[in-house]
């Protein structure tokens, strides 16, 4: 809601910024490293993500809140840049060697930070995990969407 930007002793800019949340308020402060990433996405009244941990100056917990910013993502993009996991669920039955090839082709064809997770469903119920070896996926809705184009769009999943 607010953006107090301000100079340290070397003269890098840095900044408070005010946060109004659905039970309370925040003080998020953006030193100066973090505040040359992420200063393009601090604009009033936008709605960003804030990755940080609570500030140690006041030992007793504040109103408002206090943290300190060290990774600031647009909301809109939180949840494909911040996961860890891209899931796909199979039915055993329907898996073969090429279906299998064909998943860790198109995986190399979209690299990411994201490990791929395959869970593969009995006719019984029961699910089995397979975590693909070496091989880290983009989270990017464009590889979703085409995730779910093939596989059915309740069979994708972000954790």
């Amino acid at each position: 809601t607010n953006i107090n930007k301000r100079f340290d002793k070397k003269n890098r800019p840095w900044a408070i910024i005010e946060i109004d949340g659905v039970v309370s308020s925040a003080e998020i402060f953006v030193f100066s490293e973090t505040f040359d990433k992420y200063q393009n996405l601090l604009i009033e009244d936008k709605s960003i993500f804030i990755i940080g941990v609570p500030s140690k100056r006041d030992e007793v917990i504040s109103n408002p809140l206090k943290f300190i910013a060290s990774e600031i993502v647009p909301l809109e993009n939180a949840k494909s840049q911040l996961s860890n996991n891209v899931n796909i669920l199979l039915k055993f039955s329907n898996v073969h060697e090429d279906l299998l090839i064909s998943i860790k082709e198109f995986a190399k064809d979209n690299p990411g930070k994201s490990n791929l997770i395959i869970h593969l469903e009995s006719n019984t119920g029961t699910t089995t995990r397979l975590k693909m070896k070496n091989i880290k996926v983009s989270s990017s809705s464009l590889f979703l969407s085409s995730l779910r184009e093939r596989f059915g769009y309740s069979n994708i999943w972000l954790n």
